[in-house]
Formats: structure tokens, C-alpha cells, sequence
């Protein structure tokens, strides 16, 4: 699709069924919504790691996503129970009158309207004219960035910890790293499952949603387009990860878990996937950090070469 094709060209392409409906309608993030998104986001290539079909797809259970098209992209509206918001509009053209549209919609559904993870990008792109906006910075979302191969070569003392802890792994423990393919989903669910009961995951409703993502992505990973990789080790997987192409040269880590109390084994699945599935890119994304304190030290301890700054924005 070329930039000349708008919103509306390319649904006349879609059967009924599969298309996105205009602003103000709305529907599910569903399966059938990938071509739309993905050719949106080839034209557009984002900084931000939520803006992949992958992403949106996978959460939308938990987050209640909705898409709605608008201009020559779309909008997704957060709407759950006990919340509504949209995030960043994936709009190019009219990406200020996107954001009105946005607000002067939850004006009358919530007290405060607020659109969310708002990339700089966007900010700097469509925003020059701020009138009537109240643009903040939300540090907890702040995305990690690093150079992919710095975390493959571990060189030097800024990776000194980080190398000592792959090394001794390697050196203590036999395993094989396998890419994900379909004949792993069942033994990669059954992981997950074991990983989200040792760390008692019905206690917090953030893993539970994470749980339910990781799921969605690996029972739907062939439509999904994804690469993955796991850790076997005594023939059962102990780690495994999985993430695609965010741009032109970033890969995005989606999903990230290891077997706890074996020293090295978070280190050696980041290790093994990007030099086996991202040794042709420059940089990894890492996503946030939430504004968890354990998570921030950890994250910090890689050595971002960057953080991609992410804003909300309310109406005056």
C-alpha cells in the first residue's frame, strides 16, 4: 500500500465481515485487523513498543482494545469495566484532529480524558500546535533501547556482571536453545503456565494479563508472524522469549521468562535469541518498566543506549 491509499480505499478491499469500522464505531482488535495495522505500520514505522499488531492483539482481552478507523490510520480505545482511554492515534494526515476526535470523545464518558503512550514521534510530528492541550511526560513507560550487538559481545566493564553470570551458566549447566516453532506451543503453554504459578500470578492482576497475553501470542504465534526462541534444558523448557521487528532496524522483546533459581538463565535466553534471531538488526526494545522499582534496576543494569519518551495528553 502506498501513502495515496487512504483508510477508506484500502477497506473496500475487505469483505463486510472484516472491516474497521469508521469514528465513532468501534470494534474488537481481532485477527482479521492485522493487514490493516501492519500496512499502517510499514508506512509509519514506529519508535514506540505498543504499536505492533502483536501487541494490540495479544492485550486486547485484558485492555478491552477497540479500533476504529479515522483519517488514512486508526484509533484504538482502551475500554474496560472500570476505564476508558485511547492510546497514541495511528494517524499521519490529520493526526491533531485525530487527538480532538479522541478527547471530544471521552468527554462525556469519563471525568478526566486522556490519551496514552503517546510516542515522541508523534508528539514532535503532529503536535507543533499544543493549544488546548496538556501534554506530560510518563516516565514509568519510557521505553529501554539498547545496541544489539553490545549485549551479544558483553564486552567490557559496563557488562562485567552480566557476562560472569552467562558465562557460569554456560559453564554449569548443559542445555539447547531451540527457536519456537508450532510444534513447541504446547510445551512453551505448559512453561508459562508453571512460571505463573510459581510466582502465584492470581495475587496480581498485572501478571494475570500478562499471562493471558503470553498465551494469545504463542496459540495464534504462525498468524502472528513472531520469533521466539526457549531454553531446554533435562528435555523440558525452562525459558523462553519472543518478539518481531518494531522498525526498520529495531526488534521489540515482547515476552521474556526464565525458570526461577538458576543463576544466568535470564541472561543466557536474551543472549541466545538476539544473536540467533536479531544479529541483523541495530537496536532491541525492551518495553518499560512501569515503575517498578526491581524492573527499573534490571533494565538500567543492560545499559540502554536510549530511552523513547512516551506522553499523555489532556485537554485543558
Amino acid at each position: 500500500m502506498d501513502e495515496k491509499h487512504d483508510f477508506q480505499s484500502f477497506i473496500k478491499q475487505k469483505e463486510p465481515q472484516d472491516m474497521i469500522p469508521p469514528f465513532p464505531n468501534f470494534k474488537p482488535v481481532a485477527l482479521e485487523d492485522k493487514e490493516a495495522i501492519d500496512a499502517y505500520l510499514r508506512l509509519h514505522p514506529p519508535l514506540c513498543s505498543e504499536f505492533t499488531f502483536t501487541n494490540l492483539f495479544a492485550w486486547a482481552p485484558s485492555y478491552g482494545f477497540q479500533i476504529s478507523g479515522f483519517g488514512d490510520g486508526f484509533l484504538i480505545l482502551r475500554n474496560t469495566d472500570k476505564e476508558q482511554s485511547f492510546l497514541q492515534p495511528l494517524v499521519h494526515r490529520q493526526a491533531r484532529e485525530a487527538v480532538l476526535a479522541c478527547l471530544d470523545f471521552l468527554k462525556i464518558r469519563v471525568k478526566r480524558p486522556v490519551i496514552e503512550r503517546v510516542g515522541e514521534d508523534f508528539i514532535e510530528h503532529a503536535l507543533s500546535d499544543r493549544a488546548g492541550l496538556d501534554i506530560r511526560e510518563d516516565r514509568d513507560n519510557f521505553d529501554y533501547v539498547y545496541d544489539i550487538q553490545e549485549l551479544i559481545a558483553l564486552k567490557g566493564n559496563k557488562f562485567h556482571d552480566k557476562r560472569n553470570h552467562l558465562n557460569n551458566f554456560i559453564k554449569r549447566f548443559r542445555y539447547n536453545y531451540i527457536p519456537i516453532t508450532s510444534s513447541l506451543i504446547i510445551q512453551c503453554m505448559e512453561f508459562a503456565h508453571e512460571w505463573c504459578n510459581d510466582r502465584e500470578c492470581e495475587k496480581d492482576d498485572g501478571l494475570i494479563k500478562e499471562e493471558c497475553a503470553t498465551y494469545r501470542m504463542l496459540r495464534y504465534f504462525d498468524e502472528l508472524g513472531v520469533k521466539g526462541g526457549a531454553i531446554e534444558m533435562e528435555g523440558r523448557i525452562c525459558a523462553l522469549t519472543m518478539g518481531e521487528r518494531l522498525n526498520p532496524d529495531t526488534l521489540v522483546i515482547h515476552i521474556e521468562k526464565a525458570k526461577a533459581g538458576i543463576q544466568g538463565l535470564y541472561q543466557a535466553i536474551n543472549w541466545e535469541f538476539l544473536r540467533h534471531e536479531a544479529w541483523d538488526l541495530k537496536f532491541v526494545n525492551r518495553e518499560q518498566d512501569l515503575g517498578i522499582p526491581g524492573l527499573r534496576r534490571a533494565k538500567r543494569s543492560y545499559n540502554p543506549v536510549r530511552m523513547i519518551k512516551k506522553y499523555k495528553i489532556f485537554a485543558r
